[in-house]
């Protein structure tokens, strides 16, 4: 903003040869810029902010507390929010209601604030091309880790069989081959437990996912 001084006094001595009324403003007059005036006339209300989820506002809460619990590990964000999101599951309903009640009024507030908005004559930000929040996207750490399937709960307790048979120098590669065809070589009652073992887990899972609250 530039400053100009009045013309006053010299307005004054004018008027006052000429017997003309004495108006003037004394002191100095600011004079907005053009870029202030620019910026005063194409200014728009802002957009709203996308609220907290429930995850997030119990975090703010609790972010410091866990990073102290884990030490010199407590500086290092992927450790915190794995601890935090595991945290977070064991967590019962009771605990979650209270941050699930404030998300729920969050989000409440942003849809009446986005309408208004929009009446306005305001346009909320275009959402990222898929390409782009995938590149982008972060694992969620309180999502249920995926159950094995039945041929791999079975490698898991052949594998060091499968490796001792290839001897020292094999490849991770030739380890999945011969699993591969021992298995298809495994009978049906060979093949039971783990089944029934793959399919109890993944009833587990399927349970847990359900019950998820989404990051």
């Amino acid at each position: 903003m530039t400053m100009r001084r009045s013309r006053g006094p010299l307005v004054f001595l004018v008027c006052l040869l000429a017997g003309g009324p004495l108006f003037f403003t004394p002191g100095l007059r600011p004079i907005p810029s053009r870029q202030e005036s620019r910026m005063a006339l194409s200014a728009e209300p802002a957009p709203p902010k996308k609220p907290a989820s429930a995850y997030m506002l119990w975090l703010k809460e609790n972010r410091v507390r866990i990073a102290g619990s884990l030490g010199e590990d407590g500086k290092k964000v992927t450790l915190v929010s794995k601890a935090a999101g595991a945290e977070w599951k064991t967590l019962s309903d009771k605990v979650k209601k209270k941050f699930v009640d404030m998300a729920a009024k969050l989000k409440a507030n942003f849809l009446t604030e986005k309408e208004a908005f929009e009446k306005q004559g305001g346009v909320m930000p275009a959402r990222k091309s898929r390409k782009a929040a995938t590149a982008k996207k972060t694992k969620d750490p309180s999502l249920p880790k995926r159950p094995k399937n039945a041929y791999m709960l079975w490698l898991q307790d052949h594998r060091k069989e499968i490796t001792d048979a290839l001897g020292p120098g094999h490849q991770p590669k030739q380890v999945m081959v011969e699993a591969g065809k021992r298995w298809k070589t495994c009978s049906d009652a060979e093949k039971g437990p783990y089944v029934a073992q793959a399919s109890e887990l993944k009833q587990a899972y399927n349970k847990q996912k359900q019950g998820h609250v989404k990051l």
